[in-house]
């Protein structure tokens, strides 16, 4: 499955989009694809994320003056009470297969105003998708509102990848949090693969152990350019890589990063020139 986050395709833009591939010829995509051949949102918005997107679609114009503000005022040329969110974005995290056929994957939801960068924390849900689907199937409570694993004011822990351990199998999740600048400090979650969906069944590094406290989390990594981004078991290095190219750093590069274990120690970044 391959997952992109902002799709811009004919008739607008969509959050996320997907194809299919065959891991024989992981390079020819089978597009995700209504009835009507165009691309389909692989994360659907409900009822209520629609409504807030299309009451926020034609911002007043001192929205777009962010750039000329002083930092902390990113809006200082509109009425305190002005709200310049234009959107919510869904892009997807990562996930892994936990049935025949099906995957469980995150999902990062974010609110995104007209400013480049203007993003801000609004959830991590969870969803499941099967294989050839044209969307996943968020995970909602009975009145269809989406269930956050982490909530907006919380780390956004949504990329990562499977681990197998004496314990058993975990799904490891990684969170940038404390940005200045382009450098981030980096967190550890892991759950069993069986209970993703459940938020107290998820345990976090403290620099020596599992805590169940998110508050005693630990930085695998501190003040890192970029973050980890896509993190996977590389047999030919016989260590765990990290692989991730930063707008914010100009999107012209790719930084590597090697450890023996998902909680580190990780190595100094290698550049690679795109």
């Amino acid at each position: 499955l391959w997952q992109f986050g902002d799709s811009f395709v004919e008739g607008g833009m969509l959050s996320s989009t997907a194809a299919w591939s065959d891991t024989r010829d992981p390079l020819s995509l089978r597009d995700a694809t209504g009835s009507d051949g165009r691309p389909t949102a692989l994360l659907p918005y409900t009822a209520a994320e629609r409504a807030f997107n299309d009451a926020h679609a034609n911002p007043p114009p001192c929205c777009f003056a962010h750039a000329a503000c002083p930092k902390g005022e990113p809006y200082c040329l509109c009425p305190a009470d002005t709200v310049c969110t234009q959107r919510f974005a869904l892009w997807p995290g990562d996930g892994v297969a936990t049935g025949d056929g099906v995957a469980t994957l995150y999902y990062d939801r974010q609110y995104a105003g007209v400013a480049p960068y203007d993003f801000a924390d609004a959830g991590v849900g969870v969803a499941t998708v099967r294989i050839d689907a044209a969307a996943v199937e968020r995970l909602v409570d009975a009145g269809g509102e989406p269930v956050w694993v982490f909530t907006g004011d919380e780390p956004h822990f949504a990329r990562g990848l499977r681990v197998d351990t004496a314990d058993g199998a975990f799904f490891h999740l990684y969170a940038s949090t404390n940005r200045f600048a382009c450098a981030v400090d980096v967190l550890l979650a892991r759950v069993p693969l069986e209970h993703m969906a459940e938020r107290a069944s998820f345990r976090f590094w403290d620099g020596s152990g599992w805590s169940a406290d998110l508050g005693a989390a630990a930085p695998v990594a501190q003040g890192i350019v970029a973050g980890l981004g896509s993190v996977a078991w590389n047999d030919h290095l016989g260590a765990y890589l990290a692989i991730w190219n930063d707008i914010c750093t100009g999107g012209d590069k790719l930084a590597l990063r090697t450890a023996p274990a998902p909680e580190g120690p990780w190595s100094e970044a290698t550049y690679v020139d795109l």
